[in-house]
């Protein structure tokens, strides 16, 4: 899956393009991976089913029929963004260069990948003009992912913002800046396209 980081490269780019909208936009986009501080599955956030053949996928329109009543909020939007891209990112990058190594090969390739997005941090904050703000979770959290679980994300992604800066000059193992960069665009563009078919947000928005 995508890092915080880029989760919060696309909840931007999608905030950016959708004015009428607010920050809770942006702690939506990087929600579901609060599981880990409450110690419940990755799959139950990222709602992961199973395709015929045992594939694993995300399956965004399980959490839209869910929550279809209530999807013009912002955090649901960045939600339900953040399981789109994280789809794309799966067929895209995990199953391209991960999944089908050779056990040893393929746990190689994932710490070069975690490896890499500490040093995409940095770079994607400039490209992106981020800059870490805290975002006040909703009143009671959401669902399973309590408050607290939401806050301790969002100190996660503080310490991706002040992490060493050397890294952004290390080169890159697995990835190219080129490609996430594409993906980030790419995700901004789906879930743009998903939100404006389903009515969820007006077909035209000014830039």
């Amino acid at each position: 899956m995508g890092s915080r980081m880029m989760h919060l490269s696309i909840a931007a780019q999608l905030l950016s393009r959708l004015p009428h909208m607010d920050e809770c936009l942006l702690l939506g986009g990087i929600a579901p991976d609060a599981n880990q501080y409450i110690g419940i599955p990755k799959g139950a956030t990222h709602y992961y089913d199973r395709t015929e053949t045992g594939l694993i996928y995300v399956n965004a329109e399980r959490f839209y029929a869910e929550h279809r009543q209530w999807m013009k909020e912002p955090f649901l939007i960045g939600y339900y963004s953040h399981l789109l891209s994280d789809q794309i990112w799966l067929d895209d990058f995990y199953y391209r260069k991960i999944k089908w190594l050779p056990p040893a090969r393929k746990k190689e390739a994932q710490q070069r990948n975690y490896r890499d997005f500490g040093r995409l941090n940095g770079r994607l904050a400039e490209a992106y003009g981020l800059a870490y703000r805290y975002l006040e979770p909703p009143e009671g959290g959401f669902g399973e992912l309590t408050a607290e679980a939401l806050q301790r994300l969002q100190l996660e992604l503080r310490d991706d913002f002040i992490a060493d800066p050397a890294k952004r000059n290390e080169e890159l193992e697995l990835h190219t800046f080129e490609e996430v960069k594409a993906y980030v665009d790419r995700c901004v563009a789906f879930c743009l396209q998903a939100l404006r078919e389903k009515g969820v947000v007006p077909e035209c928005e000014p830039h």
